[in-house]
């Protein structure tokens, strides 16, 4: 089975779509390149910021603890509540990641809809007027006799 987007004439073996020549061009894979980048630099971020966020609330809550006690099972709750606001940032960074891997992937496939559309539509208008003026010529011909 061909390429779910490919036309039937696309189909043949050996040959790339331009839809194929589209998805592994420059351009895209620099795009792609830029948004994974993006994405790594985001999470780094994320982690480094996190890191230092629990060292301080640990820090916060030792420095309570010489106030009031709190336990090891009530401190271990706390952070364990933090991740979980966490991981809702994490979750979002690569939502968002997917999202704008998903949007430039569309735009890729739409404009190669569209060229393959441009030049089905260019050979169709130039296959019907070529047998048009040989039907034509025909007619003509017939009435001529």
């Amino acid at each position: 089975r061909g390429h779910p987007i490919s036309s039937g004439a696309d189909k043949t073996k050996g040959k790339t779509t331009h839809v194929e020549k589209m998805l592994t061009s420059q351009g895209y894979r620099h795009r792609i390149a830029k948004i994974r980048k993006r994405y790594y630099d985001e999470l780094l971020k994320y982690h480094n910021a996190r890191t230092g966020f629990n060292c301080h609330l640990i820090a916060l809550l030792q420095e309570h603890n010489k106030i009031r006690p709190i336990y090891q099972e009530e401190r271990e709750r706390i952070v364990e509540i933090l991740y979980k606001k966490f991981y809702r940032i994490e979750v979002e960074l690569k939502r968002s990641a997917c999202e704008a891997v998903m949007q430039l992937r569309t735009r890729a496939l739409t404009y190669a809809r569209k060229v393959v559309t441009d030049r089905e539509l260019d050979n169709l208008d130039q296959h019907c007027f070529t047998h048009l003026a040989r039907h034509l010529e025909i007619i003509c011909l017939q009435e001529a006799c």
